[in-house]
């Protein structure tokens, strides 16, 4: 199942599995993914699956959605893409990893 590994500013880690068609990520309480800084827009961003291929989208957000350094308004997700929203980085993984890039998370509530 495919996920997305959710780092902090401060190094905090915690594994999301995407297990619904679409996925909300933002500052709004009612966001599946909420994150919490003035950069994040209170509906920032849509995770969306299609027949197993992911994708991000920004909704219209004031500080944009960037995909490995680049701003994007919408992108097709491959596996260890860096999404970064304000001060968080959303790294996708499309399989199963026992590492991640060598190193062991802490996975911590953020």
């Amino acid at each position: 199942m495919a996920k997305v590994i959710l780092i902090t500013s401060e190094g905090r880690a915690k594994q999301i599995e995407l297990e619904s068609p679409q996925i909300t990520v933002g500052r709004s309480g009612q966001s599946d993914i909420v994150l919490h800084g003035i950069q994040v827009s209170r509906a920032h961003a849509l995770l969306t699956s299609n027949q197993g291929v992911f994708s991000v989208r920004d909704l219209d957000s004031s500080n944009g959605t960037f995909v490995n350094g680049l701003q994007v308004q919408r992108h097709k997700l491959r596996h260890q893409d860096v999404i970064r929203i304000g001060d968080y980085e959303l790294r996708f993984l499309e399989r199963d990893v026992t590492a991640f890039s060598g190193q062991a998370l802490s996975l911590a509530k953020v």
